[in-house]
């Protein structure tokens, strides 16, 4: 599995907003089309190639950045994660992304505003804000509450996560080797590769270097394993 975000500077926000209607316009999507990985079709392949586009460059001129965090499924125990068992290892997942992505990386000098997909994984995320800004202090050295809110969002009427979901959707089959699977249609098929040329395909088993800050991926690995049947 794959959870990740994008940070963008508050004051930029409004310009990349732009940025992606201007792409919506140039493909002339409705207002109420949502692009995100588990739709491409071919009559809507050029949408979501060009939110890939606009992500990369984006990232490459450190406009944005962009964190994911891979684990897989099978090696955590859900019976510890809490009574929704792996919904709250997937929660939790986006806690640890939160704590040493954002939080890591910014903590100390910016104010946060976690904005992620509503969905049972992230409706409690808003509930542990006090959680991260004590962890923040205890474990990354944060002087304030770098957190300041948590809100679930509508992907549907939020362009930030929409641009997000294409890349990190693509780079998900691609670290699983999903998109290889003789039942992806051949535009997924051609999307991830269109991704991963654009990256310049990125050795996604390996975990970035704390320093890479604009493009950083993690592979966790859980403190206690979950047992074999």
């Amino acid at each position: 599995m794959a959870v990740g975000g994008i940070a963008i500077n508050f004051d930029a926000i409004k310009e990349i907003e732009q940025m992606v209607l201007a792409v919506r316009d140039k493909c002339k999507l409705r207002a109420s089309a949502e692009i995100k990985w588990s739709n491409v079709k071919a009559r809507r392949e050029n949408a979501h190639k060009e939110y890939a586009a606009l992500l990369f460059n984006l990232c490459q001129e450190k406009r944005v950045h962009f964190h994911i965090r891979f684990q897989r499924v099978s090696d955590w125990n859900h019976e510890m994660s809490g009574p929704r068992k792996k919904t709250d290892t997937v929660s939790r997942a986006y806690y640890q992304l939160l704590l040493h992505r954002p939080i890591g990386f910014y903590g100390h000098q910016a104010k946060i505003f976690v904005r992620p997909d509503n969905g049972e994984c992230t409706e409690k995320l808003s509930d542990f804000v006090g959680h991260l800004n004590t962890d923040a202090r205890k474990k990354k050295n944060c002087k304030d509450a770098p957190i300041r809110s948590i809100e679930c969002q509508d992907s549907k009427k939020c362009h930030g996560l929409q641009l997000l979901d294409v890349t990190l959707g693509g780079f998900a089959a691609i670290r699983n080797g999903r998109y290889l699977r003789p039942e992806v249609s051949k535009v997924k098929k051609e999307l991830a590769e269109y991704i991963k040329d654009l990256w310049g395909n990125p050795d996604l088993t390996k975990s970035s270097p704390p320093s890479q800050v604009h493009f950083n991926v993690w592979n966790a690995k859980p403190s206690v394993t979950a047992p074999r049947r």
